[in-house]
């Protein structure tokens, strides 16, 4: 049924079958919706502010209610336009480092819609910070800043570097999205967001808004930004995967004179399948965010303890031959065929979902729709712009090759492709209606 380890005062479920995921997380979700009061992310980072990292209780749910659907047409135009400028000037003919660019829009469709702001560059010092950020937080749940969390004595140690690195994350935090908030409650930011109706609702207190909105932005920016890249990297190793979406986008957008949009995704088949196969073989995470049972259960036989994490294996399961043919390959022509999105998949049963990347039962992404037409939008817009190839020596700061590895990943709470720069040649542009 699962892989099982046992912590010092928790056991581990990591189940292997979609249809485990079915039975215990969907349609058990009133015991299998907590999460562990974790004690360096929940305690002491966000101090129990958090939505992802939350136990299921009152502040959970009154968080999850806050949601708003963006425009990303906008935002996405802008990243194409850098791009674009970057790719084709004379005086940078450098290669391109393209998860600067998707953070930024990621980032800015987030920061619309609970700041009602935008960063103007990737050179933009907001952008920089919050960016930086990201990162810290992103890798701090990594194995080896765990320790605390498997060893609790560990987090009384004074010279602790994971606590200390937890509270130089948490004063980001209140640093950064403290300024925000003073802005819209000075006047300064007279935009119209969901920071503002929060605030206005004076139901939380201000650390509390802060750090439930910088839990919207963290979650809003980096796994995008994460499972794009990845695709990238693959189709630049890969390029003749990049063909039949090339074909099929030449042969759609130009009779609308525009890009394309999310619209379009059911006349984009090979598009939406590309991205659907990318979330399998090379997703933004693995395991996710664990699910924490406050009472005991039994299935199938097996007796799960009250206090025990249960962790969806989505890499197991997108790798299992009995769901997938061929597994091992990568074939976005396996879904090919699905006419539902994504988002409608990951809310229905579990053996008929295409993969598992937004989690399972009523701790779903809260952000799944926004998320999957992000992916869709972002990735076809820049392969009906750009043909991707990998630059054949690239050069990082200390003047060394940079590997571009698919097999080796940067671990932490999503899974980050590595530093690599792409060619990206302009290919249709003259035709596209900005």
């Amino acid at each position: 049924m699962a892989s099982t380890i046992r912590r010092r005062n928790n056991i581990c479920y990591i189940p292997k079958h979609d249809k485990v995921i079915g039975e215990l997380i969907q349609k058990r979700g009133a015991i299998y919706s907590s999460r562990l009061d974790s004690h360096v992310y929940f305690r002491t980072i966000t101090r129990g502010a958090a939505i992802g990292l939350s136990p299921y209780n009152d502040y959970y749910k009154k968080a999850k209610a806050i949601s708003k659907h963006p425009l990303i047409d906008e935002i996405t135009k802008e990243m194409l336009l850098d791009m674009i400028h970057t790719s084709t000037s004379l005086s940078n003919p450098e290669p391109l480092y393209p998860r600067s660019y998707l953070h930024r829009a990621t980032l800015n469709i987030i920061l619309e819609v609970t700041f009602g702001i935008r960063t103007n560059s990737i050179n933009d010092p907001l952008f920089k910070r919050l960016d930086k950020w990201v990162e810290d937080f992103t890798l701090i749940f990594s194995s080896e800043d765990r320790r605390s969390e498997y060893f609790p004595i560990v987090k009384y140690f004074p010279n602790n570097k994971t606590m200390q690195k937890a509270k130089a994350i948490r004063d980001d935090i209140d640093t950064i999205f403290g300024e925000l908030l003073e802005d819209v409650k000075s006047g300064k930011n007279q935009s119209p967001c969901t920071e503002r109706e929060v605030y206005e609702q004076g139901e939380l207190e201000d650390y509390q808004i802060a750090h439930l909105l910088a839990s919207l932005v963290f979650a809003g920016t980096d796994t995008v930004a994460s499972s794009i890249t990845w695709l990238l990297a693959f189709l630049a190793n890969n390029p003749s995967f990049q063909e039949p979406a090339h074909n099929e986008l030449d042969t759609l957008i130009p009779k609308h004179d525009r890009l394309p949009t999310y619209s379009d995704f059911k006349n984009l088949p090979y598009t939406h399948a590309l991205i659907r196969e990318g979330q399998r073989v090379y997703p933004p995470t693995w395991l996710g965010v664990h699910h924490y049972n406050e009472q005991d259960d039994e299935y199938n036989g097996y007796h799960i303890p009250a206090n025990s994490l249960v962790f969806i294996n989505s890499h197991a399961i997108s790798f299992n031959e009995q769901r997938y043919k061929n597994a091992k390959e990568f074939d976005p022509y396996r879904f090919i065929n699905y006419e539902q999105s994504m988002a409608s998949l990951a809310n229905g049963p579990a053996e008929k979902r295409d993969h598992f990347v937004f989690g399972a039962g009523r701790r779903l992404c809260t952000g799944v729709y926004l998320a999957e037409a992000e992916l869709f939008v972002i990735l076809a817009r820049i392969l009906y712009c750009f043909k991707v190839e990998k630059n054949a020596s690239p050069t990082g700061e200390d003047g060394k090759p940079i590997p571009m590895n698919l097999d080796k990943p940067i671990i932490g709470l999503t899974i980050c492709q590595k530093i690599i720069m792409l060619n990206l040649f302009l290919e249709m542009i003259e035709s596209c209606n900005f």
